[in-house]
């Protein structure tokens, strides 16, 4: 009987510390993303050259015009941001130079690599990293619905239908005019309103007045 114990013993001894063993892996078992960015960072000091899919503009960060962020600023300028290639896999990182000009000091050097390109050697931070590290990427601006083009302002008629002159007669003085309403059935609106005659009939546009704000007849 005595014997059994120890073996028991044994036993549970052993269940449990192969738990504790499981327990200790899973616990310091990485992220995915601390994953991820640790195989950035061995692919980017990798012997194999990078190649630069996007970059900089002119591709030289000398030239490039970069805004100056605030003192203690934590956004990365969206302008440093590049794209290299190494091994059939796209790489986020920043451009360490463009980063430098923007001011943006006392970077986390834990992010940092040396990176051989198509271009030659310059320095990048790993752009999962500098995240992790509580910046924030330059928020692009915001795309709104597509516009529809305006339609085209279609310019005023200038010309005075005939059949829409009349004769009226002001203070025992006959004068030439037109209807108002013939005029606004052929388009013609907005008129000059220092020309408009009262008239019993409705409202009538003095001819000459008309002709002096530059319509003419048919």
């Amino acid at each position: 009987m005595t014997a059994i114990f120890p073996n028991l013993r044994a036993r549970l001894t052993g269940g449990i510390a192969a738990a504790a063993l499981t327990l200790g892996v899973i616990g310091t078992a990485p992220t995915p993303a601390r994953a991820d960015d640790a195989l950035i960072k061995f692919l980017l000091g990798a012997a194999a050259v990078a190649v630069v899919v996007h970059s900089l503009k002119s591709g030289d960060a000398q030239t490039v015009h970069v805004p100056r962020q605030r003192p203690g600023s934590r956004t990365l300028p969206a302008q440093c941001r590049e794209t290299l290639r190494i091994r059939n896999r796209d790489i986020e990182v920043y451009n360490a130079r463009c980063l430098s000009r923007a001011g943006l000091r006392h970077l986390p050097q834990q992010c940092l690599e040396t990176v051989r390109t198509n271009r030659g050697q310059r320095g990048v931070y790993r752009a999962r990293c500098l995240t992790r590290a509580g910046f924030q990427p330059e928020a692009e601006p915001r795309r709104g619905p597509p516009r529809h083009a305006a339609p085209r302002h279609q310019p005023q008629p200038t010309v005075l239908p005939r059949q829409c002159a009349i004769t009226y007669s002001y203070r025992g003085t006959r004068h030439r005019g037109f209807d108002a309403a013939c005029l606004r059935r052929n388009g013609l609106r907005n008129l000059p309103q220092n020309c408009v005659v009262r008239g019993s009939g409705g409202d009538i546009y003095g001819a000459q007045c008309l002709r002096d704000a530059g319509y003419r007849r048919r």
